[in-house]
């Protein structure tokens, strides 16, 4: 689910529709929110992302491992954020294809 581009995907939380902005890798991102707070709130999918974002500063939410991906994609993501001085063995990382209902929740939370 992740590139450098995609970054700001996966790593905001949707507390309400609106602006939201943060650093990652010295990049200023703005996102705008996907979901409104009673959307997260009706979901604990919604809510365990959004608490898994807020508690984090990266977390990548991806098929595979940090250090088994199992997709392309998921490896060039890995593989920036390596190239980018990220500690992949601290990374902290979801596997979505352990989780059926994390791997479509994501999708919506992140407008995937």
């Amino acid at each position: 689910f992740f590139s450098l581009f995609m970054l700001a995907r996966g790593l905001f939380a949707s507390t309400s529709r609106g602006i939201i902005q943060r650093s990652v890798l010295g990049f200023n991102i703005s996102r705008e929110y996907c979901l409104s707070p009673e959307e997260i709130a009706s979901n604990p999918v919604f809510q365990r992302i959004q608490k898994e974002v807020g508690d984090h500063k990266l977390i990548v939410f991806m098929k595979g491992t940090p250090h088994m991906p199992q997709c392309g994609f998921s490896k060039a993501v890995i593989d920036a954020l390596h190239v980018n001085g990220v500690d992949i063995d601290n990374l902290e990382a979801r596997n979505v294809l352990t989780d059926y209902d994390l791997r479509e929740g994501i999708k919506k939370f992140s407008d995937w």
